[in-house]
């Protein structure tokens, strides 16, 4: 192999290819037979290729150039004691030979692998293969049927075992080069080696996405953050896509637009859960990036078919269809299911065909053992396929790849996270990267810039550490933020008196304070305890450090208020004997949301006693169950009623100077319009929804009220909800939350806040829906004051 080979990018395809046309299900056609996958697009058609005993646990799969199929056989992941299957991995080429629509003559093209994840079709014949280990191309040069040339692209070095969070995700863009991920390996150790020696080393960092050359030279990481990126594909304009799955508490999984660069947030160092306050999964911190769509669970595939893209969810049994819409200098999607099954339709992979279907792998079971069963589906249209084209690459698009090149102060400011990142990675590496540059940089986001930049720059230690010091020290808290993230990631324990300096600081950000100890803690230990709060000691011993009451505020705020050392006791102690101010409020702020049994009687007495001020007795009467109103009450307390829709006339009624206090007795309030039942503000609430904290600081106040008024327009990619019809005929909206840890039941959250869970084994259909699980009728629940009020809250 020489990798200054010029490549030849083959795009020709044999004519041979199998006509599939039996056991077709066409969608919305008549009842299916129980236990087939249904067709949920008009126009569609599914068709079995093959099934067990001639394939059997299905993976990777592709098409040679000669219109074959080839699909990776697993008979290593995880195979029982008594496995009777072979013993390795096997590459099946699968044809149909009497033109039937069924694959007739099965051959093993390669064998002698193990822990075989993906596949693809190369340049000049080569089929490319990932494994755990490895990534090679093969291909058979005397044209028997067998592989016969071998040729290593990347080695993987670690002692990482597990079988699928190591190399897998094999795509090709139109240049020629080879993308691949790798995954989270459990956070061990590894060095990555390409073919002409280019050594990439790490561990702990989560899962990564690489580019080379076809031959394995040049090997660069292009972007980091993911669990693990199994599938990766690229649309008609060069946009590069992967799709992943998600932490141990953190759906949904992600469809996500891959930029050089890119930090996706998810690192495992920090745990499985996607929680810790060092890990973002949608562009939460500074210097991570949001996704395009949430997808089903466990996402195993993604491609690009008739200017869509698809992706399979292994977890719950469908292939999803995602429509791409520009957004800035990225896009976001609309999600929808184009084929749906039951518990035992498992797709894998796909592979467009000579004839422009689309095939695609089922491992059936969700056994992760091999099991011998399997099968291979196509997917067709029955007519010439409705014409769509991916969006083309938009003005922010283009600006952002303008100023990936060339520093552009002004783009560094955006709050496009996209169009900020590209103007950002044009410092990488920059003799702009200087502490004494910093002076003349006014805007926070161009700082933050900087230090972004810094922290994938080769540095002196010297200029590296300046840099930090000088981040660390910044006004603004979400550059402070990424600093203790840049010091926890890269393990700087020379820092760690500076991160208990920052505590001695006039520090009043939440997300920053449980970051910085978190990162103490990480420094201090090198690990996370599954179950335990990130730097629970330190928030637990905060809560009694009178001598540092901001500290005592701040963990009041970020410890849940059901901690067993928040208990009533303590926190009507604070309320009536703390000589601070924002420690008396804060301790009444959590008694106010506090759910222990003592708690209301605690509440009743705090807000009937004269001697607390009364904005305090305000706060914890807000927690107070009230008084079931009638509809008359509703009624005469209604708002005026412009069209929800008519933010000009919301917004000219909601004039004038609210109350953040009163806002925030309104979000958190006991009864009905509820925020905090899905929302976080300022460390309390619910996960349920996006944390609202900071986001006066990047929305307009018009498009504040937009939100609250019609929650509809737009929904972020983690909250679109279901429209799930059971087997009795009942209608049943929610966004899910996920399924139980033994795949039978599937948790959802309705418009009021509850919860409700369901087999699903009783869910007939489901369709995402363009309505919110936010109420609609907000502004005939709250009072023209109300509102105003809560926007006066959000705007902070």
């Amino acid at each position: 192999m020489h990798c200054d080979t010029p490549m030849i990018h083959s795009a020709l395809f044999c004519v041979t290819s199998m006509l599939l046309v039996t056991m077709a299900i066409t969608g919305h056609a008549a009842e299916p037979v129980a236990g087939e996958p249904q067709v949920l697009i008009p126009g569609l058609t599914l068709e079995l290729v093959a099934r067990e005993p001639d394939i059997v646990t299905p993976i990777g799969v592709t098409f040679d150039h000669r219109g074959r199929l080839l699909v990776v056989e697993s008979h290593t992941h995880f195979p029982p004691d008594d496995y009777a299957g072979p013993k390795t991995d096997r590459i099946r080429i699968l044809e149909d030979i009497d033109g039937d629509g069924k694959a007739d003559r099965f051959g093993t093209f390669l064998d002698g692998i193990i822990k075989t994840m993906s596949l693809r079709r190369g340049p000049d014949d080569w089929i490319y293969v990932a494994t755990r280990w490895n990534i090679f191309r093969t291909r058979d040069t005397d044209d028997d049927g067998r592989a016969d040339a071998k040729e290593v692209i990347a080695t993987l070095e670690t002692e990482g075992d597990y079988p699928h969070n190591g190399l897998s995700g094999l795509c090709f863009d139109a240049a020629g080069h080879l993308y691949f991920g790798l995954g989270e390996n459990l956070g061990k150790d590894y060095t990555l080696v390409g073919s002409d020696g280019t050594k990439l080393t790490g561990g702990g960092e989560g899962g990564n996405i690489y580019r080379c050359t076809a031959e394995g030279c040049g090997l660069h990481q292009v972007a980091t953050g993911f669990w693990n990126p199994f599938g990766i594909c690229t649309d008609s304009v060069g946009r590069v896509f992967a799709v992943g799955n998600d932490p141990d508490a953190s759906p949904p999984c992600r469809l996500v637009h891959i930029v050089e660069g890119g930090d996706y947030g998810y690192q495992f160092r920090y745990g499985r859960t996607g929680r810790h306050p060092l890990q973002a999964w949608d562009g939460e911190l500074p210097g991570t990036l949001p996704m395009v769509a949430g997808t089903g669970e466990a996402p195993s595939g993604v491609v690009l078919w008739h200017g869509r893209l698809y992706s399979s969810s292994w977890g719950e049994h469908r292939v999803e269809r995602f429509t791409l819409k520009p957004r800035g200098a990225s896009v976001s999607a609309d999600r929808e299911v184009a084929v749906q099954g039951d518990d035992q339709f498992r797709p894998v992979d796909f592979a467009i065909a000579p004839d422009g279907s689309l095939y695609f792998t089922d491992w059936v079971s969700r056994s992760y053992n091999v099991h011998g069963k399997g099968r291979v589906w196509r997917l067709r249209w029955t007519e010439d396929p409705p014409e769509h084209s991916v969006p083309p690459l938009s003005a922010d698009e283009k600006l952002a790849e303008r100023v990936s090149r060339k520093p552009d102060w002004d783009a560094m400011t955006s709050d496009d996270p996209f169009l900020h990142h590209a103007a950002m990675m044009a410092l990488v590496d920059s003799p702009l990267l200087a502490p004494a540059k910093l002076s003349a940089l006014t805007h926070p986001r161009q700082r933050l810039a900087v230090f972004e930049a810094a922290s994938r720059s080769a540095l002196p230690a010297d200029r590296r550490d300046a840099l930090i010091a000088a981040a660390l020290a910044d006004s603004d808290p979400s550059v402070r933020l990424y600093a203790v993230r840049w010091i926890a990631g890269d393990g700087l324990a020379e820092f760690r008196t500076s991160l208990d300096a920052l505590l001695d600081d006039d520090l009043t950000s939440v997300a920053l304070f449980k970051a910085v100890l978190a990162a103490r803690e990480w420094l201090d230990t090198g690990k996370v305890e599954r179950g335990r709060i990130a730097g629970e000691p330190a928030l637990v011993a905060a809560l009694s450090d009178h001598l540092r009451p901001r500290l005592q505020a701040l963990a009041l705020k970020s410890l849940p208020p059901d901690h067993e050392a928040m208990t009533v006791e303590l926190l009507v102690a604070l309320v009536t004997k703390s000589q601070d101010v924002s420690v008396r409020k804060e301790a009444g702020r959590t008694l106010a949301i506090s759910r222990r049994p003592d708690a209301e009687e605690a509440r009743r007495a705090i807000a009937d006693n004269p001697g607390i001020p009364a904005d305090i007795r305000n706060d914890v009467r807000a927690g107070i169950a009230p008084v079931e109103k009638t509809t008359a009450d509703a009624q005469e307390n209604a708002s005026p009623a412009p069209s929800p829709g008519d933010t000009d006339a919301w917004l000219s009624l909601l004039e004038g100077k609210g109350s953040a206090d009163r806002g925030w007795r309104v979000f958190f309030r006991q009864g009905t319009a509820r925020c905090a039942n899905c929302h976080r503000f300022d460390g309390r609430g619910a996960d349920v929804g996006p944390d609202l904290t900071a986001i006066g600081k990047r929305t307009s106040r018009r498009r504040l009220a937009e939100s609250v008024l019609t929650p509809s327009r737009e929904i972020g990619p983690r909250y679109v909800p279901w429209a799930v019809v059971t087997d009795a005929g009942q209608v049943l909206t929610g966004m899910s939350l996920g399924v139980s840890n033994d795949g039978k039941n599937e948790r959802f959250l309705t418009t009021d806040g509850k919860q409700f869970e369901i087999p699903r084994s009783r869910i007939e259909s489901r369709t995402l829906t363009s309505q919110s699980i936010m109420p609609d009728n907000l502004h005939r629940q709250l009072s023209v004051d109300e509102l105003r009020d809560v926007l006066s809250l959000l705007s902070q």
